[in-house]
Parts: C-alpha cells; sequence; structure tokens
C-alpha cells in the first residue's frame, strides 16, 4: 500500500517503540515526549538467565534523538528479532516543518529512501517525493486543496507520470466522503474504497470495490451522541454479516464494555471498571475488590459451543493496574480464570517522571525480561 499524504507525515515522526524478540504483557512504555531536557533515549532488553540479567550482550532495541522543539531527528532501531533494522534520519526547517527523511539499512551509508516534502502558506503538504539512491525509483504524492484550504485530491504518480493512485474528497453540509482509486499499470481501474464521513468527522460507512465496479466489502459505522463509536458492523459481497462489535459507555463517557461477534460464531467480550477520582483528566481504574487504585479488565472468550448459541460468559483472564498518587503506572498484573497470577511487570521512574524501566516476572515470580530506558542530552 503506497504512502498518503500527511498521514505518513505523521507516521514517520513518531516513535514507537517495537519489541518484536520479547514476549512482554501489554502496551509497552513509551517515553514520549521526553521530560526534564533530555533529546536522548536508549531502549535495552535483556533477558534473565541462571540468577541474573545478561549484561555481557548489547541488547540495544533502539534510540531515539530529538531536537530542542521534541521532533524526533534520528531513530535507529537494530532489534535483531525484525527482519530489516534500519535508520531513520529527519530533517526540520526554521518553522519545524519537516523538509526531508533519510531512510538507512542498519550500518550503511547510503540512504535507500528519501522522502521529501513541499508545503504551501499555509504550511501543509502540497507534494511529497519519494526517490532512492541516486534518484532511482521515483515517486510522487500530490495532494490539491480547494478554496476552503480543504484536501480536494491526493494523486500518486509512478516514474513514468502515471497515475497509480488517486484519492477524492466530496463535501456537503451533513459530511463529506472520500473515494480511493488504485490503477494498474495499463491504467485500467485495480480496485477502489468509498468513505463516508458525517459532520462531524466520523466514519459511518467504509465500501470496498473491486475492478468491476461490484462490492466486495462494506462496514458501518454507528455513534452516540457524544460521537463515541457504538456499533461496527460488516458484511460481504453477498449481504451476509461477517464481523460486529458492540462499545457501551458510562455517564462519564468512559468504555465500560466492548465485544465482538466473530465469523466462527465465537465471541470476544472485555468489561471495564472506574473509580471516581481523577487525576487530572485522566480516570484512575480500580478493582472493585480491594481498596487500592487498580484497573479491572475481564476478558471472557466463548470458543467452545455445544450449539450455535454462546454460552454464558466466564471470566477467562483478568488485569489489574496499580498507580501512584501521581498517576504513574506502577504494577500490571494478568490473572488466569481461576484467579492465579501469570505474570506481572513493575516499572521504575526517574525524579522527572521518564520510565526508567520495567522488569516482567512469571507465575513463579521469577525475572524473566529486564527492559530500561537511558536519557541523555
Amino acid at each position: 500500500m503506497k504512502r498518503i499524504a500527511i498521514l505518513f507525515v505523521l507516521l514517520m515522526i513518531q516513535a514507537n517503540v517495537s519489541f518484536a524478540q520479547f514476549p512482554m504483557l501489554f502496551n509497552r512504555h513509551n517515553p514520549d515526549p521526553l521530560k526534564g531536557g533530555y533529546t536522548h533515549v536508549s531502549l535495552y532488553c535483556r533477558a534473565y538467565e541462571n540468577t541474573r540479567f545478561d549484561t555481557s550482550k548489547n541488547y540495544l532495541i533502539c534510540k531515539n534523538t530529538y531536537n530542542k522543539n521534541a521532533q524526533l531527528t534520528e531513530k535507529i532501531y537494530c532489534d535483531p528479532g525484525v527482519c530489516f533494522p534500519y535508520k531513520l534520519q529527519n530533517s526540520y526547517d526554521s518553522k519545524g516543518m519537516l523538509l526531508y527523511s533519510l531512510h538507512y539499512k542498519l550500518n550503511d551509508s547510503n540512504y535507500s529512501e528519501k522522502i521529501s516534502y513541499t508545503y504551501n502558506a499555509g504550511g501543509k503538504v502540497t507534494e511529497e517525493f519519494s526517490t532512492g539512491p541516486d534518484r532511482a525509483f521515483p515517486s510522487t504524492l500530490k495532494t490539491i486543496y480547494n478554496a476552503a484550504g480543504r484536501i480536494d485530491s491526493i494523486i500518486q504518480f509512478t516514474k513514468s507520470s502515471k497515475v497509480f493512485y488517486k484519492k477524492r474528497f466530496q463535501y456537503s453540509s451533513t459530511g463529506y466522503q472520500s473515494e480511493e482509486v488504485y490503477f494498474n499499470e495499463d491504467g485500467s481501474r485495480s480496485s477502489s474504497i468509498t468513505d463516508k464521513f458525517d459532520i462531524n468527522g466520523n466514519l459511518l460507512q467504509k465500501s470496498q470495490f473491486n475492478e468491476k465496479g461490484l462490492i466486495d466489502w462494506i462496514t458501518y459505522y454507528t455513534y452516540n451522541t457524544n460521537n463515541q463509536q457504538t456499533e461496527v458492523r460488516t458484511y460481504n459481497s453477498k449481504g451476509l454479516s461477517t464481523h460486529k462489535e458492540t462499545i457501551r459507555y458510562d455517564t462519564q463517557g468512559n468504555k465500560t464494555e466492548h465485544i465482538t461477534y466473530n465469523p466462527d460464531k465465537s465471541v470476544d467480550a472485555f468489561t471495564y471498571q472506574y473509580n471516581m477520582r481523577r487525576k487530572g483528566q485522566k480516570r484512575v481504574l480500580y478493582y472493585p475488590e480491594t481498596s487500592t487504585e487498580l484497573t479491572n479488565e475481564k476478558s471472557s472468550s466463548y470458543n467452545q459451543y455445544l450449539d450455535d448459541r454462546p454460552r454464558n460468559g466466564a471470566i477467562e483472564s483478568k488485569r489489574l493496574y496499580r498507580y501512584d498518587k501521581q498517576g504513574l503506572l506502577l504494577e500490571e498484573s494478568l490473572f488466569d480464570a481461576k484467579g492465579g497470577i501469570e505474570s506481572h511487570i513493575l516499572y521504575s521512574y526517574d525524579l522527572y517522571g521518564n520510565c526508567s524501566g520495567y522488569v516482567e516476572y512469571d507465575a513463579t515470580n521469577k525475572p524473566v525480561y529486564k527492559t530500561e530506558f537511558v536519557y541523555s542530552r
């Protein structure tokens, strides 16, 4: 899938951390933005062997460098567990606009791809030019705006100036819609996707069509009066339901239930509980059977059937989260259906509130992995 203007810019400047090599519990902590004036952060992960964490090897996963505006200027990703370790360098102008990105294979001195960005007087991206070394394999992505400053179309050209991709937008008083069209080398239509949005920008409908213009699948989205998604329904080309999700919220707008109905008739259900204490604009989650500030996420999965009716859901797993008075996450714990602990993670922080690392423990409370964030200026 080719890049799309603006969206790609946002993707490239994010400092996401991947742990393909190491089995962790939940979403990883990403120290961004950095606090305390730091401009560099390095991420290490060490395995526990025998009676200690192995420090004989350099387990550097990645290193991010930021400028004074907290913008990512360089990312070195050397996780040996992935296929393509790489280096990314971003260059900005005096106004903080991204001028170009250079992509390297790790340890290569010549970049494998360069993406340059052009902006209009309003600071909006009008062109992305992608090329390899010696300007090989060029590709241009142009964004055209209407008189109101909204995107009219996004067009991608190949090196031979043929249109590979085109996305058009149409606006009305009740919302807007977009159509993405992909083209084959001979210029014929390959496939297309149509999205419809309401006046608040909520996606209402997504449809994919094949080269003959016939529908492959269509998805409908429903929202409540607070613009929170409450239902997702997907149908195939024959009009048969292939996917459904329902989401519920409490009066404060917090998600309390998320149920997914799968094509194999299995159901994945999650419930969430909250206390009423706020830390800033954040609600602290809790587990009602304790007095400490914890989160309770119950996961009930009905994967075994005697007939077409799902059995009553029993708790399959439970996750607990513990916080300090500043709202910093201190511990994550994973329990099985019988309440036995499967694993847990303990977090630590520096005096500025940056996560300095965390340790994962197994069911016997033995350390398994240690992740460290090292900050420098």
